[in-house]
């Protein structure tokens, strides 16, 4: 068995993790290659590695101690890639908006299109990554909600177009492991803060500059839980049953939904039966206790201190290498 793992940064820590993986295992045969999906050219060299590698012989032993001259077959696509910005959404650049769209919905689209033909020939799979948040928006991350659902509609409708050509389109839903993925970083987080700061214009900065300094603190805290890209989900995690069944099951489901917290699953219902009986305010209120947005960053947004000048605000804001548990007063 072969894998391909397409990585944007194939010297990243996960990428070589995945090599380091893949010397432990003799029966598989690990590529990891460069692809950026906001790259169109990038796509179609990822495309060429693919059908390049279907068409080369594999010599097997068989049962029977004699050489088997195979040809690879394209058993499965998992569109996994995926970026995240979690601020306000008026805070966000455009550049920003548009790359999550870009990584999120229109690479895998373009990706997959390349390969339908093999697809058909193949009879293959194509799993897509989808999220909760494709389900139940939350603040912080409706853009990065919004491209979920593109993904959840495109692959639903598109299974009914495909099915018929024996091309298996699934939706993957792999609960809550946020403190286990790169996808809220620390690092790249503070990168995107200091550029919607820049972005921002005096009225902007003066409204939301408090608040927006207390949002990147308190999300700071949660960079001391996430895990180094060696340790892996722990294996009684039901991620890898689930996955293994969309992959290899001869009859997949369509939906594959990884089980979340109980937390999470109280708040969805409650969330999604409070908006089914029209009652949207009481529902955005059971969403904001889920979210569990602190308490300070209320109250400075509500009384809104007087922000310092840009110079100032550069000066204390954390994405300048030092993150504070509690916002310092002005």
């Amino acid at each position: 068995m072969a894998i391909i793992a397409f990585c944007l940064n194939p010297n990243s820590p996960g990428a070589k993790r995945l090599v380091q993986l893949s010397l432990e295992n003799n029966d598989l045969q690990l590529f990891v290659r460069q692809l950026n999906l906001t790259d169109n050219d990038s796509i179609k060299t990822g495309v060429t590695f693919v059908t390049d590698l279907l068409q080369q012989n594999v010599d097997i032993i068989d049962q029977h101690n004699e050489t088997v001259v195979l040809n690879y077959e394209l058993h499965a696509l998992v569109n996994n890639a995926a970026r995240m910005v979690m601020a306000e959404y008026e805070w966000k650049t455009s550049k920003m908006i548009k790359e999550q769209f870009e990584v999120n919905i229109l690479g895998p689209i373009k990706l997959t299109a390349m390969l339908l033909p093999t697809f058909r020939k193949d009879k293959s799979k194509n799993v897509n990554d989808i999220s909760h948040c494709a389900y139940l928006p939350l603040p912080g991350v409706s853009i990065y909600g919004a491209t979920k659902a593109v993904v959840s509609a495109w692959t639903l409708g598109t299974r009914v177009e495909l099915d018929i050509h024996g091309i298996k389109m699934i939706t993957f839903s792999p609960g809550s492991f946020y403190l286990h993925s790169s996808i809220m970083n620390g690092e790249q987080r503070n990168i995107y803060y200091k550029k919607m700061c820049n972005n921002m214009n005096k009225e902007q900065l003066d409204y939301f500059g408090a608040f927006m300094y207390a949002y990147q603190n308190y999300l700071c805290n949660i960079d001391v839980h996430i895990s180094p890209p060696e340790t892996t989900i722990p294996s009684t995690n039901k991620i890898y049953c689930q996955m293994d069944n969309a992959l290899w099951a001869v009859q997949p489901k369509a939906e594959y939904n990884v089980p979340e917290p109980w937390r999470y699953r109280i708040y969805f219902s409650v969330a999604w039966t409070l908006s089914s009986l029209g009652l949207h305010n009481f529902r955005d209120k059971v969403v904001r206790q889920f979210v569990a947005i602190h308490h300070s960053l209320i109250i400075i947004f509500q009384v809104k201190l007087k922000m310092p000048n840009k110079q100032d605000f550069e000066q204390i804001n954390p994405y300048y290498n030092k993150c504070y548990i509690s916002p310092k007063p002005y």
